[in-house]
């Protein structure tokens, strides 16, 4: 398998596998589709597929299918027919992912199941944090902005929504780049951003009458 952190999708349908290793190498695949092959066993290194939304791999040789692929997170399309499974129900195998990602579940452990739960949890937690959600609670007072030395290397457009603001400084950050969208901000007075990086300012800047 060909190693690459952007390789999106990989197909090798009708060939004549037997054997297929390396998926390790391609984590962001998110389309495998192996159909129609001699493959007796599915590679472990499936389960390494986070990303993983498509999987095709009906008319094999399988005789199983490992139940963890049921903790798949982003797994939503799953082609098993056509294969000599011994362990699944026929009403299983066109029953769609959800199904029978419910069904192979069943075989887990139960603890196994809820931590793996669990961890997925954190880490979808973890994405959809949004540190200007913090900063625009903490730091946001009387219609005044205060983010110097924030860290901050980029303007949110969650800003846009408070067009109330008179003043902000963002003073001693690694901003490049202020947005036309600053337009938005139809009452601001005060624009203070010393020690930065700008590359150069918004022709918007003008429209702002009060600033």
């Amino acid at each position: 398998m060909p190693g690459s952190k952007k390789l999106d999708s990989i197909a090798l349908a009708y060939n004549h596998l037997e054997v297929l290793s390396g998926l390790e190498r391609a984590p962001n695949l998110t389309v495998l589709d192996l159909h129609n092959n001699k493959l007796a066993e599915l590679p472990a290194t499936v389960l390494e597929l986070k990303q993983l939304k498509t999987l095709k791999i009906s008319n094999n040789d399988l005789s199983d299918i490992n139940p963890r692929i049921s903790l798949m997170p982003n797994l939503v399309r799953i082609n098993i027919e056509g294969n000599p499974l011994k362990s699944i129900k026929s009403t299983m195998r066109n029953a769609g992912a959800e199904q029978l990602k419910k069904y192979l579940k069943m075989r887990l452990d139960e603890g196994e199941v809820q931590q793996e739960e669990s961890k997925q949890a954190v880490i979808k937690q973890s994405k959809d944090y949004d540190p200007w959600d913090i900063l625009l609670r903490e730091f946001l007072q009387n219609n005044a902005l205060d983010l110097r030395n924030k860290g901050l290397t980029e303007i949110s457009p969650k800003l846009w929504r408070f067009d109330s603001i008179v003043s902000i400084d963002l003073s001693q950050n690694q901003i490049s780049v202020i947005p036309e969208d600053i337009i938005y901000l139809k009452n601001l007075r005060n624009l203070r951003v010393q020690n930065a990086f700008l590359k150069n300012l918004p022709m918007s800047l003008l429209q702002l009458s009060t600033l």
